[in-house]
């Protein structure tokens, strides 16, 4: 495991979820399967688990089981415990498949001084837009009687980009 993906925190060392990624793609990574064992309810506390199974080109498979809870991680976290769950099953299948005994530091609960992963950060100005095409109006701008400009009909380098150039279809997925 390269240091770049190890981290030490309270004089204990953790790996991170990106290294064992890193290391078991080098290692002959074939897939990883994850399956939700329990969806987060009341009933149970809210608590989601996730079993991992990652399979080498050589055939081995490792599995491990992956939970998260309002009380084990952040709270920018909690709107996704089941992606958490899985993350952390993901880590746990990992370490095994590239024989890594330290704790992933994604596994860590918040209490742990673990921080909390954070999701990159939205583009600002993109907005969705329903699949029959009409634009929907941002919840900021639902009430304050914005209206949007209407489209004239006719004008040059109608239906182009900018400067006349015509858009180029969107390529794959982001």
């Amino acid at each position: 495991m390269r240091d770049e993906f190890m981290i030490t925190r309270q004089g204990k060392q953790y790996v991170l979820f990106a290294g064992l990624l890193d290391e078991a793609h080098a290692r002959g990574l074939k897939g990883i399967d994850t399956d939700l064992v329990q969806v987060p309810t009341g009933e149970n506390g809210n608590v989601a688990v996730v079993k991992a199974t990652v399979e080498m080109e050589d055939g081995r498979t490792f599995s491990g089981i992956g939970d998260a809870s309002p009380d084990n991680v952040g709270r920018g976290i909690i709107p996704h415990i089941i992606r958490m769950a899985e993350t952390r099953a993901k880590a746990r299948a990992l370490r095994d498949a590239v024989n890594v005994g330290a704790t992933a530091l994604e596994e860590l609960s918040d209490g742990d001084d673990a921080p909390a992963p954070q999701a990159p950060p939205q583009p600002r100005g993109l907005q969705s837009v329903p699949r029959s095409g009409a634009r929907e109006r941002p919840a900021a701008e639902a009430g304050r009687g914005r209206r949007a400009r209407p489209q004239r009909q006719g004008r040059p380098g109608a239906g182009r980009g900018r400067r006349g150039v015509p858009e180029s279809p969107p390529r794959g997925r982001l």
